[in-house]
């Protein structure tokens, strides 16, 4: 199995130097994290924005595989910044929370973390959004949390949260994938792996 980091997330956030009527502030560029998953089964956990649709499926041609040829899009949650892309993988089932959506066809399952996924595991994530969820997939012996924005290593290290659920919520959350991966790749920034995640385990613990 493999692991290809597609397009790494950005989020940059620009704060008007004077007052505008009715904008707090503008995101440019953003764009979830878009990860491929070799194996069995083609997957995709989560597709990006839309004005980054050339960019990741060049790619994905890089490494073989054409949008057709994807079976699985997953998505850690539906802001659009993650799944504006979702479109271009036609054949591929497209599951989200507790929902698998086929051609057409669609699945409510009570327990998104029992949805059979060959290659990876799927788990729940809230925080973010309630309905949130990682993908773990364990690759050269190394277990790897494709997070969305479960983890934003910023907020964590600040001890900093503007979250849709409780605070214990977000915590059991983070700390849920803290304890499993030896790489996170979040839905924004870069990868973390080594002493950054180390250094996230400590500021999570002392909250």
């Amino acid at each position: 199995m493999e692991l290809i980091v597609l397009k790494l997330g950005v989020h940059n956030d620009i704060y008007p130097k004077k007052p505008e009527e009715n904008v707090d502030h503008y995101i440019n560029p953003i764009c979830g994290a878009a990860v491929l998953i070799k194996g069995e089964k083609n997957i995709i956990v989560d597709t990006g924005n839309i004005g980054f649709k050339d960019e990741i499926l060049k790619e994905l041609l890089k490494h073989g595989l054409k949008a057709d040829e994807i079976d699985y899009v997953i998505n850690t949650h539906t802001h659009f910044d993650h799944c504006s892309n979702n479109y271009l993988f036609t054949k591929a089932k497209r599951i989200c929370g507790i929902n698998v959506w086929g051609e057409k066809d669609a699945i409510n399952y009570k327990d998104p973390e029992k949805i059979a996924v060959s290659g990876v595991k799927i788990i729940t994530t809230p925080g973010h959004r309630p309905e949130h969820t990682s993908v773990v997939a364990e690759v050269d012996g190394k277990t790897y949390v494709v997070a969305g924005d479960a983890i934003e290593e910023k907020n964590i290290l600040e001890k900093k949260y503007e979250s849709r659920v409780t605070r214990k919520e977000i915590y059991d959350s983070i700390k849920k994938i803290l304890k499993i991966a030896d790489v996170i790749i979040p839905g924004h920034g870069p990868i973390i792996e080594g002493k950054r995640l180390e250094q996230l385990r400590k500021a999570a613990q002392e909250d």
